[in-house]
């Protein structure tokens, strides 16, 4: 175990490990990096780009899927996998619904009065 500081708590420098499966590392570096390239994601702290930044550069090593020519394809695997049967409220897409196929169909929201 790292060290900690006066409060008990891990100091800033000590690692941690995050478990994804790898259609989840597929997905997650797609999301980061189309984020990254459109500049729509604001931060509220210099910090937490560099965070953002460090994680999808990680993601980067992991995968050799992303410099394959099949690229496409797997991410589109990846997501029919990952999100296959998936119905519910989704920031940007609204309600929606996977399909088998992987397709994402407009639902109607259930709570929506």
């Amino acid at each position: 175990m790292g060290k900690h500081n006066s409060n008990g708590f891990p100091d800033g420098d000590d690692a941690h490990s995050i478990t994804l499966t790898h259609d989840e590392v597929l997905i997650l570096f797609e999301f980061f990096e189309r984020l990254h390239e459109k500049d729509e994601l604001r931060f509220a702290h210099p910090a937490e780009c560099l965070a953002l930044g460090r994680f999808t550069g990680q993601l980067e090593s992991i995968p050799w899927e992303l410099f394959d020519s099949k690229y496409e394809a797997l991410l589109a695997a990846a997501r029919t996998r990952r999100a296959q049967g998936f119905e519910g409220n989704v920031p940007g897409l609204g309600h929606v619904a996977v399909r088998e196929d992987g397709s994402v169909v407009e639902t109607p929201d259930p709570d929506a009065g």
